[in-house]
């Protein structure tokens, strides 16, 4: 494996360990960040000693690893809801998705494939909502944009899912015709991985910020 991989791979490592340093510290939003970095670590791991020691097919992680990642994001989303109607497209969204990618797997997308189709629908509906917090959070002006980890969070999910849209929508048609550009596009998802856990890591040390309930209550009063 090259050593961006790895690069990429212990930088992960790095921000896991930190979070869970700072578990104890954190609000219910950034802990479900902390479990999502926590997953892709594991993941990450499974899926280098598969592949890399014993030479094991596991494109089928890739299934796994859409729906488990969009599950704990959505719920990182949902605890900072910026209305119950914002919570309710976030709910209807995800159980959308859950239907789609289980059909799939028995119809269009199975195992042996990688998932494009669900991938773009995931990615979508990350790039959605992130952005409706983020614009929602830069419409507040409470504290400095600096210090408030919704901003860096939503930020990271829009990086990570707007670079790598393209690149498993199209995962299948370039292993097929493009191998060696898909090897070097991989390299520039590495990359981004590293840069959007560094904006994860920078979110695990802004100050505490209300969730769900006290947004919602304030985003009712003010309607």
């Amino acid at each position: 494996m090259p050593i961006s991989f790895f690069i990429c791979l212990y930088f992960i490592n790095l921000v896991g360990v930190i979070g869970i340093l700072r578990y104890k510290h954190l609000i219910t939003p950034l802990r479900y960040i902390v479990w999502y970095i926590i997953y892709n670590v594991v993941s990450g791991w499974i899926e280098h000693i598969l592949g890399s020691y014993y030479q094991i097919h596991n494109l089928w992680l890739f299934h796994f690893n859409s729906f488990i990642e969009l599950l704990i994001l959505l719920l990182a989303l949902y605890s900072w809801r910026t209305s119950e109607r914002n919570g309710d497209f976030i709910r209807w969204s995800f159980y959308l998705y859950a239907m789609i990618w289980f059909a799939g797997k028995f119809t269009f997308e199975p195992f042996n494939m990688s998932p494009h189709y669900s991938a773009i629908i995931d990615r979508c509906i990350q790039i959605g909502f992130s952005a409706w917090l983020l614009i929602a959070v830069l419409q507040e002006n409470a504290i400095p944009w600096e210090k408030d980890p919704r901003i860096w969070i939503a930020s990271g999910i829009i990086l990570y899912s707007t670079s790598t849209l393209f690149l498993f929508g199209l995962f299948d048609v370039m292993l097929v015709r493009s191998p060696d550009i898909l090897k070097i596009i991989w390299h520039f998802n590495w990359y981004a991985i590293i840069f959007t856990y560094g904006l994860f890591l920078r979110s695990l040390f802004c100050k505490p910020l209300p969730t769900s309930k006290d947004v919602v209550s304030k985003t009712e009063m003010n309607s």
